[in-house]
């Protein structure tokens, strides 16, 4: 539907019936329907409009038909939307962020600067992805993160969903003991690093300590070494004022009932048994 409303609105144009010329908003937006189609086509054809939009401003001149940073990060939704086992996409989604990185770090386009939804995009595609080695892809892409804001690109600066996004890569991560050990290790990192810079970053939410103690439980293996780990951070967890039931639901999976009791005081976890103190930040706002 918004194809053809689109089309129409260029044909009425071309033919001078009615002065209906699209602009980036009407390109977009029929973008972002194809975006969210579950139609099979659906790539081929938001990659089809975008090189028309381009088509339009660089040959017919159609300064309004430009494509800008919107049309790129809607893009990246669309393929981030097919990526969980499809690694075309995947790679597709690397080729544009490096294209809108070159389009602004060489001065070419410093309209298309990659704003912070763009990085999360591109993170959190291989976070829900299946594909090997997503961990250190998804850091990877956190550091381009970095790097674009500390060189002055102020719409890249990091945030609490980029790290937790990472994380979750990690913590959903499957494969042999030489990947599982590299996300662990890349789950730390990135923990630490948000930890070191929550002034700059925002700390860690509940969503953030649910994510640790979930790929703890699932990376490492059973033995004190990791009950030990996981009721240090769940300390920090109290600390942080970020306990909430799913915390508990994941702490007691992963710890022996009588370590639960221990460290909770119960083996409950409904909210009413979680101390005020506790879960004083939960529904705190962070940006994203």
């Amino acid at each position: 539907m918004a194809q053809n409303i689109l089309e129409r609105m260029e044909r009425l144009t071309a033919k001078e019936i009615m002065d209906v010329s699209p602009d980036i908003v009407s390109y977009n937006t029929c973008l972002n329907a194809w975006a969210k189609s579950s139609s099979e086509d659906a790539l081929v054809m938001a990659e089809r409009l975008v090189q028309h939009m381009k088509d339009q401003y660089s040959i017919v001149g159609n300064i309004d038909a430009k494509p800008d940073v919107i049309t790129y990060n809607t893009l990246l939704t669309a393929y981030g939307r097919r990526s969980s086992r499809d690694e075309d996409a995947l790679q597709r989604i690397l080729e544009i962020l490096a294209d809108m990185e070159e389009q602004y770090n060489s001065g070419v386009d410093e309209t298309m600067r990659p704003s912070a939804i763009t990085y999360n995009n591109a993170i959190n595609a291989f976070a829900k992805s299946t594909v090997a080695g997503k961990a250190k892809q998804a850091q990877m892409i956190l550091e381009s993160m970095k790097r674009s804001y500390d060189s002055g690109n102020l719409d890249a600066k990091p945030n609490l969903f980029a790290f937790t996004s990472v994380m979750n890569a990690c913590a959903y991560t499957k494969g042999d003991q030489d990947e599982t050990l590299e996300a662990l290790k890349i789950l730390w990192s990135t923990f630490n690093d948000l930890c070191d810079n929550a002034s700059d970053y925002g700390g860690p939410n509940h969503v953030t300590y649910i994510t640790l103690l979930k790929a703890l439980r699932d990376l490492m293996p059973m033995s004190n070494e990791r009950d030990e780990i996981i009721k240090k951070v769940f300390q920090r967890c109290i600390r942080d004022g970020e306990v909430n039931q799913k915390v508990l639901v994941i702490l007691k999976s992963a710890l022996p009932l009588d370590d639960f009791r221990l460290i909770t005081g119960s083996d409950s976890i409904s909210r009413d048994s979680i101390p005020a103190d506790w879960r004083r930040n939960v529904h705190k706002r962070h940006k994203v």
